[in-house]
This record gives structure tokens, sequence and C-alpha cells, in this order.
């Protein structure tokens, strides 16, 4: 993944380590697509079972 400058980022860095643990729980996982100057997408999908 193509990497530039980042500049007033603000924050930990622990929203996609939330993210994971929370996916891993729910058996889910994410997807990630990014494209340059432009940005990216992230998609979580969950399990759905019909009962």
């Amino acid at each position: 993944m193509p990497t530039g400058n980042v500049h007033n980022v603000k924050g930990f860095g622990l929203g996609l380590s939330y993210v994971k643990t929370i996916m891993d729980a729910h058996q889910g996982y994410v997807r990630l697509s990014s494209r340059e100057n432009q940005g990216s997408r992230f998609d979580l999908f969950f399990p759905f079972n019909a009962s």
C-alpha cells in the first residue's frame, strides 16, 4: 500500500485493532481496498445464520 505524507492525524492508532477484536469475536472479517489520492474503504463482513 503506498504511503504519503500525513498531517494533523489525531488519535492512538488503535481503531483497527478494536475492529479486528470485534470481528474475530463474531467470526467475521475485514476487507480493505485503497486507491492512491482517493482514500481507503473498509468493508466489514459478519456471518449470517438464518435461524
